[in-house]
């Protein structure tokens, strides 16, 4: 688990990747975010709703709260925002969470590396 900060416009959001966060997503957008991300790599909307799951689990940092949340609290959450800042930052959201990834497979190679010495 971390947390990195991604700016939105001028306001800095705190965001936590974790493996909670997939399942959070699903239970507040009824679709599997891994599946749909697959089928529409370049959908902005489906990585906003994933910066808000991220960027809740960090505030809140309580995985039940997290998922009470609705489509509803999304939209609240926007509207804070420009929308154009928003949709700038859909692409830093997209990387923050495949980093996560990234460094996952990496772990995963370097550990299966040293067990095979």
């Amino acid at each position: 688990m971390f947390i990195e900060t991604v700016n939105i416009g001028d306001t800095p959001v705190k965001m936590c990747v974790c493996a909670s966060i997939i399942p959070c997503y699903r239970n507040i957008f009824n679709e599997d975010f891994l599946r749909k991300a697959a089928a529409e790599p370049d959908n902005i909307d489906l990585f906003l709703r994933m910066g808000f799951v991220m960027a809740k689990f960090a505030e809140l940092n309580d995985r039940a709260q997290v998922n009470r949340l609705t489509t509803n609290d999304f939209m609240e959450w926007l509207d804070q925002f420009r929308s154009g800042d928003i949709v700038q930052a859909a692409g830093e959201i997209a990387l923050v969470f495949m980093r996560d990834a990234a460094g996952n497979v990496e772990a995963k190679k370097n550990s299966l590396a040293q067990a095979g010495k």
